[in-house]
């Protein structure tokens, strides 16, 4: 069944926000870490892994509100600030890092929690549906 985002996804699919580790990052960062935290899951779930080089990383995830600010004339403030997303992916335990420290990607406990098969199969179902072009005869 093709959902019709990511955070309906992951609650279709058994997630529970209320476990122990969500619960820790909503103490600790409130709903901005947990909102950060879900966008690192959207982006993992079509990059196997993303680059510890925080700067970039935010660059990259505030492109599009920083492309559509700019389009309407309206002010930009980064919403992805380095030093948040570096706590989410290093103080939580969600996230493990390769050898050399350069990438990141979900640990297997972090995939279980997720339910991370079915939300990236549900995911890439939507992504497919929405990406096709009616064809009008």
């Amino acid at each position: 069944m093709a959902t019709e985002n990511f955070a309906h996804s992951l609650a279709m699919n058994g997630f529970n926000p209320d476990s122990s580790e969500i619960i820790n990052l909503r103490i600790k960062m409130g709903l901005e870490g947990f909102g950060l935290f879900l966008e690192l899951v959207e982006l993992l779930i079509l990059n196997e892994k993303l680059p510890t080089d925080y700067k970039e990383l935010s660059d990259f995830l505030g492109y599009k509100l920083k492309d559509y600010c700019n389009k309407h004339n309206l002010p930009y403030k980064n919403h992805y600030p380095k030093n948040k997303l570096k706590r989410v992916v290093e103080d939580f335990n969600f996230f493990e890092f390769d050898v050399n420290k350069e990438h990141f990607y979900l640990t297997s406990e972090t995939k279980s929690l997720l339910h991370f098969g079915k939300v990236k199969s549900d995911y890439m179902k939507y992504r497919k549906t929405k990406n096709k072009v009616e064809v009008k005869s």
